[in-house]
């Protein structure tokens, strides 16, 4: 498939202008009702991920021969700029074909949105820039796609969920001054080896590659590249988990937090750690270290071969044996 012309583009993306969801789910309009998600309906979205499939979409997903996509000239929502799909102002960038083997792309500058999936499993691109409206980056945006670095420049403030993921030939990330929210965007960036941010009184900061977030109260790890070469880290004092902050880390071997750190759900895909543990880990659910294991909390998340490290935790300790991993009290 070259070209998708214009009647099979406007139903899905008419609605999309409209704040329609083209989607939905059985719980689709409960919003007043719907207290709680369950295990089973959270699985859903990792189940996809841990398959390195993205969790957003576009109608084209999965077209990765789509090299053209052209606009009829009286279409009131969408435009194509040189083949690649926008909202009619242009304020939104909607799809990048997958199948274009162009390795850099100059996005429009009177773009202030890349919308959900845009760029997903666009393999052949390797650099993107873009104008200084730019400002929203959305999730899954740059999914499984060929991108060597990125450069979070000044104007960006928002990156949304997985946006990057997937991109195995990521290895740099700049981030710019003005980031204000990070949502999980690099799991699976497997190559991913430095984080660069200028260090501030609130908001992300590098320190040896790795990215911080600090806010008004706390300080918290937010991402350990996963191909750095160190085989071990360790919290600064006062320095929180950041939940999936590592994630697909091969070279690791020893992670020691601080005595004061608090543990997020932190680990993701990785093998054959040692971990030490804070002086305090509780169920979040009841704040207690005196639990059983509830399988409701996981810290480990496709994780093997660990050996855990810690004072006697029965907490811990049952969540050890249920993983499979050995637990020694020190």
């Amino acid at each position: 498939m070259k070209t998708i012309e214009k009647k099979q583009a406007d139903y899905a993306w008419g609605n999309i202008v409209k704040k329609k969801n083209i989607f939905s789910t059985p719980f689709t309009g409960c919003a007043k009702y719907l207290k709680t998600i369950e295990k089973k309906q959270a699985d859903y979205g990792w189940g996809n991920i841990a398959k390195k499939k993205n969790v957003f979409s576009t109608p084209f997903t999965g077209c990765s021969k789509l090299k053209n996509i052209k606009v009829a000239k009286g279409n009131k929502y969408f435009c194509s700029a040189k083949g690649v799909l926008y909202t009619k102002n242009k304020k939104t960038l909607l799809i990048y074909p997958a199948g274009r083997t162009q390795k850099s792309y100059t996005i429009q500058g009177k773009t202030t949105q890349i919308g959900e999936a845009a760029f997903e499993y666009a393999k052949y691109l390797q650099k993107i820039s873009y104008g200084k409206k730019l400002f929203y980056i959305s999730d899954g945006a740059f999914f499984a796609s060929g991108l060597r670095s990125v450069e979070l420049a000044k104007n960006i403030s928002n990156v949304g969920l997985y946006a990057f993921a997937y991109s195995t030939k990521l290895q740099k990330v700049t981030l710019g001054d003005k980031v204000e929210q990070i949502n999980t965007p690099f799991i699976g960036c497997t190559n991913l080896k430095q984080f660069k941010a200028d260090k501030k009184e609130i908001g992300y900061y590098a320190v040896n590659d790795v990215l911080y977030y600090k806010d008004k109260e706390k300080t918290y790890m937010k991402c350990y590249p996963a191909a750095k070469q160190e085989d071990s880290y360790e919290f600064p004092a006062g320095v929180n988990g950041g939940g999936l902050c590592f994630a697909n880390c091969r070279y690791l071997k020893k992670v020691v937090y601080a005595k004061d750190s608090i543990m997020g759900q932190d680990f993701y895909e990785c093998h054959n750690l040692t971990v030490v543990l804070p002086d305090v880990v509780v169920n979040p659910a009841t704040g207690s270290e005196s639990d059983s294991y509830d399988g409701k909390w996981e810290p480990f998340k496709n994780c093997t071969n660990f050996i855990l490290q810690g004072k006697k935790n029965p907490f811990m300790q049952s969540y050890a044996v249920s993983k499979g991993f050995t637990y020694s009290i020190v």
